[in-house]
C-alpha cells in the first residue's frame, strides 16, 4: 500500500498540477485497493517514464495495469480512475486525443461510482466539502479535453457525458437520503427523521433571531450545538438506511438524447477551468487559456446532430455582466428609476442596448448553434447553468433580431443532464415501486401575519439553557394581490388536476399547515419571500425588513455569518409579525418563518409543482456545478418534480397578471415551460398594447426548474 501512495505522489510532482493529488486524498484503504505489488510497481515505471518523456513506453505500462485491474471485481475504484487518468494525460500529450478520451471516460465513470458510495455517508456541507477537495480538479481536467477534443464528434459526445453525471451528485445523494428515510418502515429511521426535523426547526428558528444584549455568546453556543446536533443525526439517518445500491450510477450520453424532446436542445454549462493537456513536467509553450471559462455542450435529440461544444469565454466577466443586468433591470422598476421616469418603450430601448454584450457571450451563440445542429430554430431550450449563470433571466436575453429569447423558445432549467432522464428530487413511485397516492392541490395564500402564535408547536423552552433572542424581522405588510390571485387560479388548478384544491388563507395560511401537508399533487405558496445574500457580521441591533410594495424581504444590511444557505431563504407565513421578542426553541414550531432547511423536511414525493408565487425564491448560494442553495433547490429535495421561482422582487399586480394565464395554460395541457412561456408572452403583448413596451423587469423574473 505505501508503494500505491509513493505512485500517487510523484505523480503529484510530474503531471497535471495538483490532479492526481487530488485522487491520492480519497485516502484508499487497504482493504479498498488491495492492487497488490505488481499494479504498484507497474504504476511508479508508468511515472517514471512518463516524467522521462518517455510516453509510449508509459502508456505500455499503464495498459498492463488497466488489463489487471479488469480482471478484480470489487473496491477497485480510484485504482482504476488513477490509472485510466494517467493513460488519458499521457495519450493526450502524445496527441492521440481520441485513445485519450477513451480513457478519460473510464476515469470518470470509475470516479462517479466511488464519489457515489462515498457521498452518503456524508451530511450536506461536507458533501460540497469532499466534491470540492477531491474531484474537482479531476473533473476540470477531463473537461479540458472534451473542450481540446470538441471538433472531433465522438470526443465532444463522451465529455457531454463527463459534465452530465458530474454536476449536482450532492443534490442527488442528498435527495435520494431523504427519500429513502420516508419511504422506510423501521421505527429507529421514523424515531431519526423526527429527530431531525425537531433539530432543523429549532436551527431555524435560531437563525431567524439576533441575540439581546449580552446575550451573543449564549446565542452562538447555541448554535454550535444545534449545528453539531444536525450533523450527528444525518449521519446516524444515513447509516440506518444505507446506501441506495442501483447498479452503475452512469447516465449515458445516449439515454439523456432519447429524453431530449423533439425540436428541443439541452444545453449543459460548466464553469470550467481548464488545465494543460501534458502528463511530464516540460515546458510546451502556450498552455491555452487558464482563467476560469463558461464552456456550453449543445445536446440535440437522437438522430438529430451531433453534441456541439462551445466555448462562451472568461466567466469572471460574465459573472460581473449578470450582476450588471439583474441591476439594471431592478433599477430601472425604482421609484427614480427608468421606466417611471422615461417610459416603459424608453426603458426597454436602453436595456436591449445595455444586455447585448452579455447576450453575444450566451444565448446568442447557443441559439445558432442550436440551430445548426437541428437544421431549424429551437423550439425548447432545457438549460443546465452553472456558476452565476443561474441567476441570469435568460428569457429576457435579446437574440440578434432583436426578440427577447423567451419569444423564440420556451426555456427552462434542470440541475444536470441526468434530469431529464429521470428526476434525481422525486419520483411518481416509491423506491420500492409502489404508486404513491397524493394528495389534494393545496393553496396557501394571503397569510394573516399578524394572527397570534399557536400555542404548543414546540416543547417549551427552558430558561436556563435557552437563549433571550429578537426577532431579525420588522412587520410584514398584508398582500391583498395573494387573495385575488388564489381565487383567480383555483378553477384553472382544478382543472388541471381534476380535484378542488384545498385554499389556506389568512390564519390558516400557516407553517404549521405546510409542515403537515403529504405529498399534494399541486403546491401554491403565494406570500413574501426573503434571501439574505451574505454572511457578513451584522450588529445584533440591526434587523431584516420586508418591503411592502413586493413579496421580497431586503436586508437593511448585512447579515451575521449564516452557515447553511438553507436558513438564509424562506417565506413569510401566518404568525410572522406575532412576537418581537421569542425564545429559540419556541421558534422551532410554528414561528411563521418556514425557512429552506424546513422545506427540505416536509414531505413532497409525488408533487408534481409547486409554485412559488413570491420573490427572490429562486436566489440563493450559487455552488459551482451543483445549481444554487436556496428555496428552489429545497422544494426539489423535498421531492418536488418541478418548481417555478422568481429572481427578483415581483409586484403584487405583476404576480397577479402572470400567475392567472399561467394556471390557465397549464389546465390546457402544456407543460411548465411552455406554459411560462406563453404566459410571458401574454404579458408582454399587453404591456405593448398598454405602454408600448413590456420591461423584463415585469415578466422575467419567473423560472422553471425541473421536468
Amino acid at each position: 500500500m505505501r508503494a500505491v501512495h509513493g505512485t500517487f505522489a510523484a505523480w503529484h510532482a510530474c503531471t497535471w498540477v495538483g490532479l492526481i493529488a487530488s485522487l491520492a486524498i480519497f485516502c484508499i484503504a487497504p482493504r479498498q485497493a488491495a492492487v497488490g505489488d505488481e499494479v504498484a510497481s507497474l504504476m511508479e515505471r508508468m511515472n517514471s517514464l512518463g516524467r522521462e518523456h518517455r510516453l509510449p513506453e508509459a502508456v505500455a505500462a499503464g495498459r498492463k495495469v488497466a488489463a489487471i485491474l479488469e480482471g478484480r471485481s470489487a473496491d477497485k475504484h480510484i485504482a482504476m480512475a488513477a490509472c485510466h487518468f494517467g493513460l488519458a494525460c499521457l495519450l493526450a500529450e502524445i496527441g492521440d486525443m481520441p485513445q485519450a478520451a477513451a480513457h478519460a471516460d473510464r476515469s470518470r465513470r470509475a470516479i462517479r461510482n466511488h464519489v457515489s458510495a462515498v457521498l452518503a455517508a456524508l451530511d450536506d456541507r461536507e458533501q460540497i466539502r469532499f466534491l470540492k477537495t477531491q474531484d474537482e480538479e479531476h473533473f476540470h481536467a477531463m473537461l479540458t479535453l472534451g473542450l481540446a477534443g470538441r471538433d472531433n464528434a465522438d470526443i465532444a459526445a463522451l465529455s457531454a457525458g463527463w459534465l452530465a453525471n458530474g454536476k449536482a451528485v450532492a443534490q442527488e445523494s442528498a435527495a435520494d437520503l431523504m427519500l429513502l428515510a420516508r419511504e422506510s418502515r423501521s421505527p429507529e429511521t421514523i424515531r431519526l427523521l423526527e429527530r431531525m426535523t425537531a433539530i432543523r426547526g429549532q436551527l431555524a428558528g435560531i437563525r431567524q433571531t439576533v441575540p439581546t444584549r449580552g446575550g451573543e455568546e449564549e446565542h452562538r453556543r447555541w448554535l454550535r450545538e444545534l449545528e453539531r446536533a444536525d450533523r450527528e443525526v444525518l449521519s446516524e439517518l444515513a447509516a440506518a438506511v444505507g446506501t441506495r445500491r442501483r447498479g452503475d450510477p452512469w447516465v449515458s450520453i445516449d439515454g439523456i438524447r432519447q429524453a431530449v424532446p423533439t425540436n428541443g436542445v439541452l444545453v449543459d454549462i460548466a464553469r470550467l477551468t481548464p488545465r494543460p493537456l501534458q502528463f511530464s513536467g516540460s515546458p510546451r509553450g502556450d498552455r491555452g487559456p487558464q482563467g476560469p471559462r463558461y464552456v456550453a455542450w449543445i445536446i440535440p435529440p437522437a438522430r438529430q446532430g451531433r453534441v456541439t461544444v462551445v466555448d462562451l469565454g472568461d466567466a469572471e466577466s460574465m459573472d460581473e455582466m449578470v450582476v450588471e443586468l439583474r441591476c439594471s433591470i431592478e433599477g430601472d422598476a425604482r421609484a427614480e428609476g427608468h421606466i417611471r421616469a422615461k417610459g416603459e418603450r424608453e426603458a426597454v430601448r436602453r436595456l436591449l442596448v445595455a444586455s447585448a454584450p452579455l447576450a453575444e457571450r450566451t444565448i446568442r451563440p447557443l441559439f445558432e448553434a442550436a440551430t445548426k445542429t437541428l437544421g431549424t430554430p429551437p423550439e425548447e431550450i432545457i438549460i443546465s447553468p452553472d456558476g452565476a449563470l443561474w441567476l441570469l433571466p435568460w428569457a429576457a436575453l435579446p437574440l440578434a433580431d432583436g426578440r427577447h429569447a423567451v419569444e423564440a423558445a420556451a426555456i427552462s432549467h434542470v440541475s444536470s443532464g441526468r434530469e431529464i432522464v429521470q428526476s434525481v428530487a422525486t419520483s411518481a413511485t416509491s423506491r420500492t415501486g409502489d404508486p404513491l397516492i397524493t394528495g389534494d392541490p393545496l393553496i396557501i395564500a394571503a397569510p394573516d401575519f399578524d394572527t397570534p402564535l399557536v400555542s404548543g408547536e414546540a416543547a417549551p423552552a427552558d430558561p436556563a439553557t435557552t437563549p433571550a433572542t429578537q426577532r431579525r424581522l420588522s412587520p410584514v405588510e398584508p398582500l391583498p394581490g395573494a387573495y385575488r390571485e388564489a381565487y383567480l387560479i383555483a378553477p384553472a388548478i382544478g382543472r388541471l388536476v381534476g380535484t378542488e384544491p384545498v385554499m389556506a388563507t389568512g390564519a390558516n395560511a400557516s407553517e404549521s399547515l405546510m409542515k403537515r401537508s403529504k405529498h399534494p399533487s399541486l403546491l401554491v405558496l403565494s406570500t413574501h419571500g426573503f434571501f439574505m445574500p451574505d454572511q457578513s457580521r451584522l450588529p445584533s441591533t440591526a434587523s431584516l425588513f420586508l418591503r411592502g410594495r413586493g413579496r421580497d424581504a431586503s436586508p437593511e444590511a448585512s447579515v451575521e455569518p449564516l452557515e447553511h444557505p438553507l436558513t438564509r431563504c424562506g417565506l413569510a407565513l401566518a404568525g410572522c409579525n406575532a412576537a418581537e421578542t421569542v425564545a429559540a426553541t419556541e421558534a422551532a414550531g410554528n414561528d411563521g418563518i418556514l425557512t429552506g432547511l424546513e422545506i427540505v423536511g416536509c414531505d413532497l414525493r409525488g408533487t408534481r409543482l409547486v409554485v412559488l408565487s413570491a420573490c427572490q425564491t429562486a436566489l440563493g448560494d450559487v455552488r459551482i456545478g451543483e445549481g444554487v442553495a436556496g428555496l428552489r433547490q429545497a422544494f426539489r429535495l423535498a421531492g418536488a418534480r418541478t418548481v417555478v421561482a422568481t429572481l427578483w422582487s415581483v409586484s403584487d399586480r405583476d404576480t397577479v397578471d402572470l400567475m392567472t394565464p399561467l394556471f390557465g395554460y397549464l389546465a390546457d395541457g402544456m407543460d411548465p415551460a411552455r406554459a411560462l412561456r406563453a404566459a410571458q408572452l401574454a404579458v408582454i403583448a399587453k404591456r405593448r398594447r398598454e405602454f408600448a413596451g413590456a420591461h423584463p423587469f415585469s415578466w422575467a423574473a419567473f423560472t422553471v426548474t425541473g421536468r
